[in-house]
This record gives structure tokens, C-alpha cells and sequence, in this order.
């Protein structure tokens, strides 16, 4: 570096310092001066907490300040209540009931052999859980008829019968638990 470079760098490096060090002195000339503190009867904050009632909850309260000594007073004010959980219906606690029953009877066409009475209600029930997906079903009862149409030869053909008992739409049980939000 050259001996004018030299100098230059010098000056900036100069200047900068003294521009730090007034504005420095500007922050500490107008800096305000803190309050002083109020004194107060005791140096210790007090610290109030819900006393332990024998019934359950009268609104008393204990106060314990900086001398270690302990005022009882009634009152029904709480600060900071921690929330009360409540009960909750969810599907993991169970089923309680089912707001809706009834029964539904399903008579099948007339077809050829090869088929019974089981297979139709499974036909039924499948029909009617896509309609209630969250129901339970009962076959109440199951038939079947029987005709000939093509005499004097057996051509036997079958109409089938099925009741079902639908309950859908559940009430959960009703609970306190990690569901409840």
C-alpha cells in the first residue's frame, strides 16, 4: 500500500472512531433517568393461593407475605381458574344406544335354482349398510316360495324372503377421557 493510501485510511479510520464515540455520548447525555422505587411495606411480594376447604370450596383464601405471616380472608374470587374438563360423547367410549330402529323386509324376484335364503339376506344386509354405515343388523326371519313354471317338466323357480332389524345412528357413551377436547 502506498504511503497517501496509507494516510487516507488513517483519516477514515480516525473519523469513524470520533463519530462513534459522539454519538455515544449523545445516547448517555439523553438517556433518561429511571424512576426511583417507591418503597413498599414489604420487600417480599405475598403470594395468594386457594386454601383447602373441608366442605369443598368456601371462597377462603391464604395470604403469605414478606414477614411470614398468614391472613385468612373469604373470598369467592379466583384468579386464573385452571378449566374444568367435561364429559364428551366419542365412537372409542363405546355405544350407548341408537337413536333409530326399525325393520325393513326385502322380497327378492322370482329366479332359477342355485340360490337360498342366506345369500338374499346377506344381499339385504349389504344394501342396507351402504345406507347406514355405522348400523348393526338382525335377520329377523327368512322364507322362501317355491312354483313350477314350465309343467309337466321341473323347472322350479324361487322368490326369497327376509327381515331385517336395523339400528343406526348411535349415541355414544357419554364420559370424561383423553377425547374430550
Amino acid at each position: 500500500m502506498a504511503e497517501g493510501e496509507k494516510s487516507n485510511t488513517a483519516a477514515i479510520l480516525g473519523g469513524v472512531a470520533a463519530l462513534i464515540v459522539a454519538i455515544t455520548g449523545l445516547v448517555v447525555a439523553f438517556k433518561p433517568t429511571p424512576e426511583p422505587l417507591k418503597p413498599t411495606p414489604s420487600a417480599v411480594p405475598e403470594v395468594v393461593r386457594p386454601a383447602p376447604a373441608p366442605d369443598g370450596g368456601d371462597g377462603t383464601t391464604q395470604t403469605i407475605n414478606g414477614n411470614n405471616n398468614l391472613q385468612i380472608s373469604g373470598s369467592n374470587n379466583v384468579v386464573n381458574p385452571l378449566p374444568v374438563p367435561k364429559p364428551c360423547r366419542d365412537k372409542s367410549h363405546g355405544i350407548e344406544r341408537y337413536a333409530r330402529t326399525f325393520d325393513v323386509a326385502r322380497t327378492s324376484q322370482w329366479m332359477g335354482g342355485g340360490y337360498s335364503q342366506d345369500p338374499w339376506c346377506n344381499d339385504v344386509i349389504s344394501e342396507l349398510r351402504g345406507q347406514n354405515p355405522e348400523g348393526t343388523f338382525e335377520v329377523l326371519g327368512k322364507s322362501e316360495n317355491t312354483k313350477n313354471t314350465c309343467s309337466p317338466f321341473n323347472c322350479p323357480q324361487y322368490q326369497y324372503f327376509c327381515k331385517v332389524r336395523v339400528n343406526t345412528d348411535p349415541i355414544y357413551v357419554e364420559k370424561l377421557s383423553s377425547a374430550c377436547k
